[in-house]
């Protein structure tokens, strides 16, 4: 019941391609690293409420914004992989903008079970 097709969303994923570390004129690397994702695909999915818990962390506190979405069939998605909800994919400068990045996929008999955490912007 928790997977009815009624309550099935529709969200964008795209999977990383290539990651790649830059480096500078003397060709060593910097340690930075330039990520290349997928063209966008279309996927559906029941998407849960969000499951937060804080974290008292030694400078503040972490309270990481995760979501479930049950799929009934496997599109692909792999762990940090990022999905757009709510938003039309659009690139700009060369960033995304998704709005959460995949933190575990959970294959099982029926669905798949992906989590997902809120990528927090700033303009």
């Amino acid at each position: 019941m928790n997977n009815l097709a009624r309550n099935m969303q529709s969200f964008y994923y795209a999977n990383i391609v290539s990651v790649t570390d830059i480096v500078d004129s003397s060709n060593y690397k910097t340690g930075e690293k330039v990520i290349t994702y997928s063209t966008p695909a279309l996927a559906k999915g029941n998407i849960g409420t969000n499951a937060n818990r804080s974290v008292i962390e030694m400078y503040g506190v972490d309270a990481p914004y995760m979501n479930r979405i049950l799929c009934k069939k496997d599109y692909g998605i792999k762990e940090d992989s990022i999905i757009f909800i709510g938003v039309e994919p659009k690139q700009t400068n060369g960033m995304w903008n998704h709005t959460h990045i995949v933190k575990s996929v959970m294959p099982s008999l029926n669905e798949f079970v992906i989590d997902i955490r809120k990528i927090w912007k700033t303009s």
